[in-house]
């Protein structure tokens, strides 16, 4: 995701504490800020491309919102800390968010009832004068952009389209089309590109002459697609199971994840593949999720530690992922964490040099219900906008449980000598862009 010039390096990470409230830190745990202060439970930070805005969902009794707020030494604190109420509607619940790549709007999902079907919303982070759709007393231009579930989307470079996938594959009513972020009609009046196959989130390359999704073939078959400007043809590769896929932010390679044997998950071997058709397995392991550096030099991916079955009883594998989706957010609301029968899941840390082909353990340990359960099964759509790696890409940021304690860790990946470090007790991290 291409990110607004700003006069200074930022280096900062966002986290929710103990108590459920936004805090910022310097990655040595020190100069830390307490940005929030309601009776809210906030989840998710996620900093504006910009870096001058942290964008979270907070939560109460009374449902749950959008907010943005300032990382600045001496804030004008209001009701909400340092933040603003961008978005509070009843019935409404929020789930995932993603800033536009000029830092100005969020886009949304919200839960709507009675169906309890996902609504992709954009609000503008500046008061407007001009009402739009639901311009609220807050001054807040707001548009309902599509109404589907499962929602996945990325934005373009330039911020002026949203490649956006609706539905299920084999649906009805599946969308996977190119759409105006602005105007809430787009998706009626636009021509989709494609029958969705199974995957979640498409992606826009980095230079946006590329993008890349799953479709279905003539065969009712599932296929890994990349199209572009000035394609005389599509780029196609078939793969078993689902297919989950990630851009580099620094060039055009593709990595994606799919099974290696017929399955109904996308967990499986890792490989990195070049718009002309040029493939690297990077590991033949069974990852089940994976980030690339902002350098686009090294992908950090996670495994199981430990035996298959326990991939297959903890997070799923073998299950539909429209059962995974329904069960990890019910109603907008993560359920209880998932019965383990008294076995700790341990994940394993990797780091892999693309060029090279090398690997690194980095760390072995015991994430939080809420990693598990939430962000890494949507990794690729968290990809986009939530960053756990550091802006110079020689560190990871991650929440670690170690027996009952949710500790921020940042794993320095430079150096092979350098050890972990806690920086702050909390639930979840994520990094700024610059």
């Amino acid at each position: 995701m291409p990110k607004s010039s700003s006069p200074h390096r930022t280096n900062r990470i966002a986290f929710i504490n103990l108590e459920g409230q936004l805090e910022t830190t310097s990655p040595d745990g020190q100069e830390r800020r307490t940005l929030s202060q309601a009776s809210r439970f906030f989840q998710f930070p996620a900093w504006s491309p910009d870096d001058r805005n942290i964008a979270t969902i907070g939560g109460s009794r009374n449902g749950a919102s959008v907010f943005a707020f300032r990382d600045e030494d001496n804030p004008d604190l209001g009701k909400y800390g340092s933040g603003q109420l961008l978005f509070n509607r009843r019935g409404q619940v929020p789930i995932y968010l993603n800033w536009a790549p000029n830092s100005s709007a969020i886009t949304f999902i919200a839960i709507a009832p009675p169906q309890q079907s996902f609504g992709l919303h954009v609000v503008a982070l500046e008061r407007s004068e001009v009402g739009g759709e639901d311009a609220d007393a807050r001054g807040h231009t707001h548009h309902t952009l599509a109404i589907g579930r499962p929602c996945f989307w990325d934005w373009s470079p330039e911020g002026d389209q949203i490649l956006l996938h609706l539905g299920f594959a084999g649906e009805q009513n599946s969308r996977l089309a190119f759409i105006n972020p602005y105007t809430p009609q787009s998706i009626r009046q636009s021509d989709d590109i494609a029958q969705p196959g199974l995957f979640q989130s498409p992606g826009i390359s980095p230079s946006g002459n590329y993008w890349a999704f799953a479709q279905m073939n003539g065969e009712n078959k599932s296929q890994l697609v990349i199209d572009g400007k000035g394609f005389d043809e599509r780029l196609t590769v078939e793969h078993h199971g689902l297919v989950a896929l990630s851009w580099s932010p620094a060039r055009d390679q593709l990595a994606f994840i799919s099974p290696p044997g017929p399955a109904r998950t996308a967990y499986g071997p890792l490989t990195v593949i070049e718009p002309d058709g040029e493939a690297i397995i990077i590991t033949d392991e069974m990852v089940i999720a994976f980030f690339w550096s902002p350098d686009g030099r090294s992908i950090a991916y996670f495994t199981v530690a430990g035996a298959y079955e326990q991939l297959r009883s903890s997070i799923g594998l073998g299950r539909p992922m429209r059962e995974t989706i329904e069960e990890a957010m019910p109603g907008g609301v993560l359920k209880e964490p998932m019965d383990n029968d008294d076995r700790t899941l341990r994940l394993n840390l990797w780091v892999a040099d693309v060029e090279t082909n090398q690997q690194r353990l980095m760390l072995t340990f015991q994430p939080l219900d809420i990693y598990i359960n939430q962000f890494l099964p949507f990794f690729d759509q968290y990809a986009l906008s939530h960053r756990i790696w550091s802006p110079d890409s020689n560190a990871i940021v991650l929440p670690v449980l170690e027996g009952e304690h949710a500790k921020v860790m940042v794993i320095p990946t430079a150096s092979p000598y350098e050890r972990p470090r806690h920086i702050a007790d909390g639930l979840m991290a994520f990094w700024s862009w610059q």
